[in-house]
C-alpha cells in the first residue's frame, strides 16, 4: 500500500551545489554548517563529501503526518574523480 502522506525528494546535481545542505534544511536542522547537527554530511567548500546514496525522513513544518523521504546522491562530476555518475543513477 502506498503511503499518501509521504513524498520523496531526490537531491541530484553537480558536486558542491548544496544538495546535502538543502536536505539538512528540509530535515529541520537549524544550522546545517554545524557538523555536529548534520544528518547529511556537507562542507562549506564546493567539494565532494557524499560518497554513497543516503536516505532520511523529514517532516513538513514539523508535522508528523506530512513526511518527506529525502535521498542524497553523490554529486555529478565529482571533484575526486569518482566516475560513478551512471552507477549512482542505476541504484535508484
Amino acid at each position: 500500500m502506498v503511503d499518501s502522506s509521504q513524498r520523496t525528494v531526490i537531491a541530484f546535481g553537480l558536486t558542491g551545489a548544496g544538495k546535502s545542505f538543502m536536505l539538512n534544511l528540509l530535515m529541520g536542522i537549524a544550522d546545517p554548517d554545524n557538523e555536529d547537527d548534520q544528518y547529511f554530511r556537507c562542507s562549506p567548500e564546493a567539494s565532494s563529501v557524499t560518497k554513497s546514496i543516503t536516505e532520511g525522513i523529514g517532516k513538513v513544518g514539523g508535522d508528523n503526518s506530512k513526511r518527506l523521504k529525502l535521498i542524497d546522491m553523490p554529486g555529478m562530476k565529482d571533484t575526486e574523480g569518482g566516475g560513478n555518475d551512471l552507477l549512482a543513477i542505476k541504484k535508484l
